[in-house]
């Protein structure tokens, strides 16, 4: 039964992916610009879909297809609960919830890094569309593999354990972040996905397999998300616009003693 369920899976991923464009990059100049300041350009190159490759989703596939494999309970049930065993809290030894919240926090990197100054391969409207689009399908993904797989948490409070959905979201983040920054920025990002996930192993909400099966959504997810945007660039009109300013004034109220701060955007 578990092996029919991988290859369904699998088999799913497939044909979602491979009639999928790719987009690649050619010489749209775009400026983002703060306080008012144009910052340097950058340069994104837009041209048709490039031809997709498979081999761009062999790691993503392969971290779900081993952790799918994990699920075996008769094969690798005594090593999933070993690594239980190792991490997850036990009397006297709370939980630490504040994955809940930092799961997102390579998400905002990513959007917010390149409007403090960081150089980013893409400006600030197509990073949040990246964002926003990788965050979409990733929770389409991982929401329908939930309903599939329905494997119990080690808590026991429900049936929604395969896969883990903060791993995925961390990962998520960690690869737009490499992308986007390169792997000085990516390889941090990276270990701080990961440590979001030994959280979750931690907290005793999800198994090894719920993890590193998350990873390789939270990968294949970025991935989907760079090959839509060539699409995207196409029909949102806001994407094509060529400035993006964020304006910052600061005042002080008489009356009131109190300082004040005015804040416009325009994108």
């Amino acid at each position: 039964m578990k092996h029919r369920r991988i290859c369904s899976l699998l088999s799913l991923l497939f044909f979602i992916l491979f009639p999928a464009p790719a987009a690649s990059v050619a010489g749209v100049q775009i400026s983002d610009s703060l306080l008012v300041a144009e910052a340097s350009a950058v340069s994104v190159e837009v041209s048709a879909p490039a031809r997709l490759r498979p081999q761009q989703f062999i790691a993503p596939l392969a971290l779900i297809a081993a952790g799918a494999w994990l699920t075996d309970e008769d094969r690798w049930g005594g090593v999933r609960r070993k690594v239980r065993e190792s991490l997850a809290h036990r009397a006297g030894r709370p939980a630490f919830h504040g994955d809940d919240a930092l799961q997102f926090l390579p998400l905002a990197a990513h959007v917010g890094l390149g409007w403090s100054g960081v150089p980013a391969r893409h400006p600030g409207r197509e990073r949040m569309a990246l964002a926003l689009t990788g965050f979409t399908v990733n929770e389409l993904l991982v929401r329908a593999a939930k309903r599939v797989w329905h494997e119990a948490r080690p808590d026991g409070s429900d049936r929604q354990a395969f896969p883990s959905g903060h791993t995925a979201r961390a990962f998520l983040g960690a690869e737009l972040l490499r992308r986007d920054y390169g792997w000085r920025v990516g390889l941090p990002a990276y270990v701080f996905a990961t440590g979001i996930g030994v959280l979750r192993l931690y907290n005793d909400r999800h198994w090894v397999s719920d993890v590193v099966a998350g990873a390789g959504f939270g990968l294949l997810s970025a991935e989907l998300g760079h090959r839509l945007l060539h699409w995207e660039r196409k029909l949102l009109p806001f994407l094509q616009r060529s400035g993006n300013t964020l304006l910052l004034i600061p005042a002080y109220d008489p009356r009131h003693a109190a300082p004040m701060l005015a804040i416009g955007w325009v994108f």
